[in-house]
């Protein structure tokens, strides 16, 4: 999750007062901080064998469409 992602959260949480009534850096560097926990707990999740097997038969035979075959299944699966 980015900074800007958790400043907009609080806002559409109604904290829009108190943000304003707060410094703007000291949020940022708030917001930073939870972006860079947040980062450090993921865990990437790959792909199986079978799942890239998968994604093989799937797209036609163009090297980018295997790649964006790819992509979206990595996508799927980290968010």
């Amino acid at each position: 999750m980015r900074q800007d992602e958790i400043i907009e959260m609080a806002v559409q949480a109604g904290m829009a007062e108190e943000i304003a009534a707060f410094n703007i850096p000291i949020i940022e560097a708030f917001a930073k901080l939870v972006a860079a926990k947040a980062l450090a707990q993921r865990t990437w999740v790959g792909l199986t064998v079978e799942e890239i097997a998968a994604c093989c038969r799937e797209s036609t035979t163009t090297q980018l469409s295997f790649y964006n075959a790819i992509e979206a299944k990595l996508k799927e699966k980290n968010t």
